[in-house]
């Protein structure tokens, strides 16, 4: 097998999620894409959380902001997409 340096799949991942948030949730969660108004969807930056207890800081990989259509509210939805060998 052939030893190359891998890819960044979860670079590319992220892209593709970021331009085609809307269309990644109406395909693998129907029902919650029919309650959001991707109208309202935007990218947050990453941010980072630390965990007091255990002491660990993190940087999320992909955060974002939409608003539910029958709600005046709105989620964050946390993406973390990885890749391995």
């Amino acid at each position: 097998m052939n030893d190359k340096k891998a890819k960044p799949h979860d670079e590319a991942f992220k892209k593709l999620l970021q331009a085609f948030f809307a269309e990644f949730i109406e395909l693998f969660f129907p029902e919650l894409s029919s309650s959001l108004d991707h109208r309202h969807t935007r990218l947050l930056m990453q941010e980072l959380l630390v965990d007091v207890v255990g002491e660990e800081a993190k940087t999320l990989d992909l955060l974002l902001e939409t608003r539910y259509k029958a709600l005046d509210a709105y989620i964050l939805v946390h993406m973390e997409p990885q890749s391995y060998h």
